[in-house]
C-alpha cells in the first residue's frame, strides 16, 4: 500500500547524510593557519559544529562555544574561512554516511517525494561512503 498525500522531503544534507566535517575542520586549519594561531583539528571542530558558520568561526577562535572574539579578528577569519571553502570544492574531504543512498532509495519507492535532483553544495565527484 502506497501512503497517501505525503509532501516533499528535503534533507539538510550537512550533517545528516553527508559527514562534512573533514571538509569544515580543514577550513578551520587553514583560517587558523592564516591568521598565525594554532591548529585545532576535526574532533575540536566537530564541538562547534551544527550552529551555523558564525558559531563555528567563533568556537574555533575562541575554544569557547559562547565567546566573542575581538571584532577585527573575527571579520578577517569569516573572509578566510569562506576563501578556504571555495578552495575545498575542488579536494573534498566529506563522505556519505552509510546507509544515505538506501535510505533515500526507500523513501522514494516508499512513495515520499523528494525532490529531482537532490541538491548539495560539494562536489559529487569528491564524496565517498563513510564506513563507520
Amino acid at each position: 500500500m502506497q501512503p497517501k498525500n505525503i509532501e516533499p522531503v528535503i534533507f539538510d544534507l550537512d550533517g545528516t547524510l553527508v559527514d562534512s566535517a573533514p571538509d569544515l575542520a580543514w577550513c578551520a586549519d587553514r583560517m587558523l593557519e592564516d591568521l598565525d594561531l594554532p591548529l585545532v583539528g576535526e574532533l575540536k571542530t566537530r564541538d562547534y559544529l551544527g550552529n551555523g558558520l558564525l558559531v563555528l568561526v567563533k568556537g574555533v577562535l575562541t575554544q569557547q562555544m559562547d565567546a566573542e572574539p575581538a571584532a577585527d579578528i573575527f571579520e578577517k577569519s569569516r573572509y578566510l574561512f569562506s576563501c578556504s571553502i571555495i578552495a575545498i570544492m575542488f579536494n573534498s574531504f566529506s563522505q556519505l554516511y552509510q546507509g544515505s543512498v538506501e535510505a533515500l532509495e526507500t523513501l522514494k519507492s516508499s512513495g515520499v517525494n523528494l525532490p529531482e535532483p537532490l541538491c548539495i553544495n560539494w562536489h559529487k565527484k569528491n564524496l565517498k561512503i563513510k564506513n563507520e
